[in-house]
């Protein structure tokens, strides 16, 4: 979402297993991008509520029957793990990253009061989904 409402301040990797995920299964990538430590600069992100309280601890997720660590906006690209489609209210997560992470934020809550309805008052504005985040639909850039 683009930053016109309440954003909080996400730890990629929660101080508290900041020196337990060295060496844990399937995270071995977390070593190529070096982070100076758990409450530095480049271990922060922008997050809105929903994904935040959702997250919380959590730095893997499942998707079918193997977990993968979630989505981290200081090395991967959006559109590598997930697609919108234009004027629709789901975030759909691309096999692996993308849906252990859709699955774990719980981006496609339809509650009345979570991520859907504000998404859906964003997309009535004009302010969602940004251009970047769009799928390709029916030959053309939707």
């Amino acid at each position: 979402m683009p930053t016109v409402g309440q954003f909080e301040v996400d730890h990629i990797i929660p101080a508290r297993l900041w020196t337990a995920i060295s060496g844990t299964r399937g995270l071995r990538p977390l070593q190529a991008l070096p982070r100076s430590g758990p409450y530095h600069l480049d271990n922060f992100a922008w997050s809105c509520s929903f994904c935040n309280i959702a997250k919380g601890h959590q730095i893997t997720g499942q998707s079918g029957r193997r977990r993968f660590r979630l989505f981290d906006p200081r090395r991967d690209r959006w559109p590598d793990h997930f697609y919108v489609l234009h004027g629709h209210l789901l975030i759909v997560g691309l096999p692996g990253i993308g849906q252990a992470t859709a699955r774990a934020l719980q981006m496609n809550d339809s509650q009345p009061e979570g991520p859907i309805g504000t998404r859906h008052e964003a997309i009535v504005a004009g302010r969602y989904p940004p251009a970047w985040a769009r799928a390709w639909t029916g030959g053309r850039h939707g």
